[in-house]
C-alpha cells in the first residue's frame, strides 16, 4: 500500500533496495499497464477494440466494439461472460447485457472526461425465478449484443471511453460473485 502513495521515481528507488529481479518484473508490468490504459490521441483504432483481462480463474467479462462508428447508427457493443473455473456456476442475468435490453446503468461512458447520461430504465423486481438465471459450464462463455444508443445519450461526435459497470453477479445461492471487467475500450464516433 505504501508503494501506491509514492511517486513513480520514488517507487523505483524503493524497489531497487528490495530486489533487482522483482524491480525488472514490476517495471515491465507497470509499463504494459500504463500503455494499455492510455488512449492514443487521434489514432484510428483497429476494427475490433477489445477489453481483456489476464486472470486465469473466476468470471471474466469482455467487451468488443468497432474502433469507429457513425453518429446515429446503431452502436452495438458485444459482451462476453466467461467462466474460467473448473466448476459450473449459475448466475442471475438481471442488469447485464444478457437480458438483451437496458434495465439498469450497465456501462460507464464518458467523452473528454464528461460522463454520458444513462437514459434507460431502472427496474425494481420481486424475487427471481429459475428462468432469470443462466448456468455457465466450466471454461465456457455466453455472448450478447446490445445497442449503447438505446440506453445512453450519445449525441455528438468524438472519442468515447466505455467501461463495464458490473463488478459482481448474484449466484443462485444469493451470494455475490466478483467479475473481472478488464480495461476500458474506446470508440471514435464520426
Amino acid at each position: 500500500m505504501l508503494l501506491n502513495k509514492l511517486n513513480p521515481i520514488k517507487q523505483c528507488c524503493y524497489l531497487i533496495t528490495i530486489s533487482s529481479p522483482i524491480l525488472l518484473l514490476l517495471i515491465a508490468c507497470s509499463n504494459n499497464e500504463s500503455r494499455a490504459q492510455q488512449s492514443p490521441p487521434n489514432k484510428v483504432l483497429s476494427t475490433s477494440n477489445m477489453a481483456n483481462t489476464a486472470i486465469n480463474q473466476g468470471l471474466v467479462a469482455l467487451l468488443t466494439l468497432p474502433g469507429q462508428a457513425t453518429l446515429g447508427s446503431p452502436l452495438n457493443i458485444h459482451f462476453e461472460l466467461k467462466n474460467n473455473r473448473s466448476t459450473p456456476i449459475t448466475l442471475l442475468k438481471w442488469g447485464t447485457p444478457l437480458e438483451g435490453k437496458f434495465t439498469r446503468n450497465i456501462f460507464q461512458i464518458s467523452k473528454q472526461g464528461q460522463t454520458i447520461d444513462y437514459l434507460g430504465r431502472n427496474i425494481k423486481r420481486s424475487a427471481p425465478t429459475d428462468a432469470d438465471f443462466i448456468t455457465l459450464q466450466p471454461y465456457s462463455s455466453i455472448k450478447a449484443t446490445i445497442d449503447l444508443q438505446q440506453g445512453y445519450e450519445i449525441q455528438t461526435t468524438g472519442r468515447y471511453k466505455i467501461s463495464l459497470n458490473l463488478h459482481h453477479l448474484q449466484n443462485k445461492q444469493n451470494n455475490l460473485e466478483p467479475v473481472n471487467t478488464g480495461m476500458p475500450i474506446y470508440v471514435d464516433i464520426q
